[in-house]
């Protein structure tokens, strides 16, 4: 392997969590790219059970393991490399705390509801991707 290689190999995530499963689409979508980066798993709840099984069927093959459960309750959460943040508003504060220093992670619905706090503007960099809802990408300092 070259060094760019190896550089490219250490920036791809190995540990991505989701929060808010729902019907499982984004799910499988970063389980897709962890296949395509050729390793890494995905770790993903929701606590709607009926959800949760239609995800488990839609993300069926890939490295994607959905659990019924709150996503306060994830330890892979203060491990993960990459995070997709899509849960309940109420918890998405907590979830920003438990994240670890480095990772990379994504706020969905960030223009939909007035959840970001104050101490989400101390952060590395931010980039807001202007769509109704709103996407935003965060690097946890």
């Amino acid at each position: 392997s070259t060094r760019k290689e190896m550089a490219m190999a250490r920036n791809k995530p190995k540990l991505v969590v989701e929060t808010g499963t729902n019907i499982g689409i984004t799910a499988r979508a970063l389980g897709a790219g962890c296949w395509a980066n050729g390793g890494g798993r995905v770790v993903t709840s929701d606590i709607d059970p009926r959800m949760v099984e239609y995800a488990r069927k839609v993300c069926e093959g890939l490295p994607v393991e959905i659990r019924e459960c709150p996503s306060l309750k994830l330890p892979e959460l203060k491990e993960a490399d990459l995070v997709f943040i899509d849960s309940s508003y109420s918890s998405r504060t907590q979830e920003h705390r438990l994240v670890k220093s480095g990772a990379v992670y994504i706020y969905h619905d960030s223009a939909a509801e007035k959840w970001v706090r104050p101490e989400l503007d101390y952060e590395q960099f931010k980039v807001h991707l202007d769509s109704p809802r709103g996407f935003s990408l965060i690097r946890k300092s």
